[in-house]
C-alpha cells in the first residue's frame, strides 16, 4: 500500500494538546495509540495499533474503556515511550468533569492496561474550560510525572483555569502522594493553560505553559525531590492570542532542552537551554518557522522530534497548508523543507526511528481522517541548501549521493 496509510474512520486523535507518536518497539514493530468511537458509548475507548510495515496497514491489537460508561471524548491525549512501555495521560471533557486518567501500552505483549483515575476535576465555568495534559518519565528512578488542567480557583466570584502536576512512583498504579497534586501556575486572576512537560538531563522536569489572559509563556522546573523551583518571569510576552495551547512537543538533545511556541506574528519562536542551568530564564529565538504556523482546536500544530542529537522541527504551515520541517545539527536551524502538501491538517505528531533507513514518521489528522506517513531523512544532511556566514552565502548542495 502506498503512503499515506489511513486508519478507520471511527478512530481519532486527541483534538487538543496531544501527542500520538508514532513509536517503535524492540520487536521491530510500529505503534500508535488512538481513541476509538463506539456506537452508543462515544469516544470512551483508547486502542493500541500495530504495524509490521507501517507503509502497508495498522491493526488494532488491544483496546481499553476509559472513564467507564460515563467516559467521553478525551480532548487531550499525550503519550511518552520508555523502553517498551508507552505511558498515556488523558483529560476528558464530559460537561461536568475534566477527569484525568492514566493507562499504559506494553509493546512486548501488545496490551493496554486498565485505566487509573489520577484526579476527578471540576470544569472551569467562567474561563476557557481548557483540556490539556502531558506526561514524562524521570530519567533517574523512572517516576512518572503528568501535568494537566487542574481544578479551577475561585477569585472574587470568578473561576480561573489552573495547571497541576501529579506523580506516580510505582509505574502508574498510584497517584497523589504527599504534596500532590502540585500547583504549577502563579494563581491570581489569570487563566493558566496548555502545559507540556519534558524530562531534563540531571534531576529536572521542565514544564512549559501559558498565561492565557495576557498571552505570556513560561517554563518552570520540578525537581526529583518534588520541589518546584522559583516561579520565573515570562520567557516571552504578548505572544499568540488565538490559541489556548501554544507549546508543541519539547525534546532533550544531550543536555539541551528545545521547546517551541507560536509568537505574536504567527510564526514560531523557540528556546534552547541547558537543562541543568534552569530555572534561569532562557532567551527566546525568533524566526524558527519560515511561514505562519497553523492551528486547529485551539492548538498549534507543531513540535520537535529527535534523531540522536539532531533536532527536527515539524509543523503545518498556515495558508499554504503544507507540512514542513527544518533541522538543527548543532549550528542552528536553516530553511524549511516541504514534506507533504495537504488541504486540512487538524493535528500532527512526529517521531524519528530506523525503518530501512532513518525516517521522520508522523501521525496526522487530514480533514477528520487519521493517517500515517513518513519521509526518509537518511540523506537529509546532504540536502541542506545553504549555510550562512557573516556577509556571505556559501552554496553546499543539494548533492546526489
Amino acid at each position: 500500500m502506498a503512503l499515506p496509510v489511513s486508519f478507520d474512520t471511527d478512530l481519532s486523535v486527541g483534538p487538543q494538546n496531544s501527542y500520538h507518536g508514532p513509536f517503535k518497539g524492540s520487536n521491530g514493530a510500529f505503534y500508535t495509540v488512538l481513541q476509538n468511537t463506539v456506537a452508543g458509548v462515544g469516544a470512551a475507548f483508547i486502542s493500541l495499533h500495530k504495524a509490521t510495515d507501517p507503509t502497508d496497514s495498522f491493526s488494532e491489537v488491544d483496546t481499553e474503556q476509559i472513564g467507564g460508561s460515563s467516559g467521553d471524548t478525551k480532548d487531550s491525549i499525550w503519550c511518552v515511550q520508555s523502553a517498551d512501555i508507552i505511558s498515556i495521560v488523558m483529560q476528558e471533557n464530559v460537561g461536568s468533569s475534566n477527569a484525568v486518567y492514566y493507562s499504559s501500552a506494553n509493546l512486548s505483549n501488545d496490551t493496554i492496561s486498565a485505566e487509573v483515575l489520577i484526579e476527578s476535576l471540576n470544569t472551569d465555568d467562567d474561563g476557557p474550560d481548557a483540556h490539556a495534559c502531558s506526561i514524562a518519565v524521570e530519567p533517574v528512578g523512572g517516576d512518572i510525572v503528568v501535568v494537566y488542567q487542574g481544578d479551577p480557583d475561585m477569585v472574587m466570584g470568578t473561576e480561573y483555569a489552573r495547571i497541576d502536576a501529579n506523580k506516580s512512583t510505582d509505574g502508574g498504579t498510584n497517584w497523589s502522594g504527599t504534596g500532590f497534586p502540585l500547583a504549577i501556575d502563579n494563581a491570581g486572576s489569570d487563566h493558566w493553560t496548555g502545559p507540556v512537560i519534558v524530562a531534563g538531563s540531571s534531576d529536572r522536569m521542565h514544564i512549559f505553559f501559558k498565561n492565557d489572559d495576557v498571552d505570556d509563556v513560561f517554563q518552570r522546573t520540578l525537581l526529583s525531590n518534588d520541589n518546584l523551583e522559583t516561579f520565573p518571569s515570562a520567557i516571552d510576552t504578548g505572544v499568540d492570542a488565538g490559541n489556548l495551547y501554544g507549546w508543541g512537543r519539547a525534546v532533550l538533545s544531550g543536555t539541551n532542552v528545545y521547546a517551541a511556541y507560536m509568537d505574536s506574528d504567527g510564526t514560531s519562536s523557540y528556546v534552547k537551554f541547558t537543562s541543568a542551568d534552569a530555572p534561569g530564564n532562557p532567551t527566546p529565538i525568533t524566526g524558527l518557522s519560515d511561514n505562519d504556523v497553523d492551528a486547529a482546536n485551539l492548538s498549534v500544530l507543531h513540535g520537535f522530534a529527535l534523531d540522536g542529537l539532531d533536532v527536527h522541527y515539524f509543523y503545518s504551515a498556515a495558508g499554504i497548508n503544507d507540512l514542513l520541517r527544518d533541522i538543527d545539527t548543532g549550528s542552528g536551524f536553516g530553511t524549511d523543507t516541504t514534506v507533504l502538501a495537504l488541504t486540512d491538517v487538524r493535528h500532527v505528531s512526529s517521531n524519528i526511528y530506523d525503518r530501512s533507513g532513518t525516517k521522520l514518521a508522523y501521525i496526522y489528522d487530514d480533514a477528520g481522517v487519521v493517517k500515517y506517513n513518513e519521509v526518509d531523512i537518511s540523506t537529509a544532511y546532504a540536502t541542506l541548501s545553504a549555510v550562512k556566514f557573516p556577509d556571505q552565502n556559501y552554496f553546499v548542495g543539494p548533492f546526489d549521493i
